[in-house]
C-alpha cells in the first residue's frame, strides 16, 4: 500500500465531529473519528504513509514517541479490509 486511494462509490458525510462513509456496493456504513477521517482524506493516491505521518504531526497534538506511522498503517489495513481503499 504505497499510495492508497479511496475507492469510487464511497460517500462521505460529516455529522457532529464524526464522518460516516457509505458504500452502496457493500451496503455498509463506516464511522470515522477525526483522525481516521484525516487519513481517509489523505488517501488520494498522492500520499505515502510517511507524508501522512508528517501531515498528522503538523495538524494534531502528537507526542514525539507516538508510533504515528504504525497507527496509520493499522487504519489503512482496516480501510483495505472493508474495501474502502485500493493501492
Amino acid at each position: 500500500m504505497m499510495k492508497p486511494v479511496r475507492k469510487p462509490g464511497i460517500t462521505a458525510k460529516n455529522i457532529g465531529g464524526e464522518t460516516l462513509l457509505y458504500s452502496a456496493e457493500e451496503e455498509a456504513i463506516h464511522v470515522l473519528n477525526p483522525t481516521a477521517e484525516f487519513i481517509w482524506e489523505l488517501c488520494d493516491g498522492e500520499h505515502t504513509v510517511a507524508s501522512m505521518e508528517q501531515a498528522i504531526r503538523a495538524n494534531f497534538s502528537v507526542t514525539g514517541e507516538r508510533d504515528v506511522a504504525g497507527d496509520i498503517r493499522r487504519t489503512l489495513e482496516v480501510f483495505a479490509a472493508k474495501e474502502l481503499i485500493a493501492g
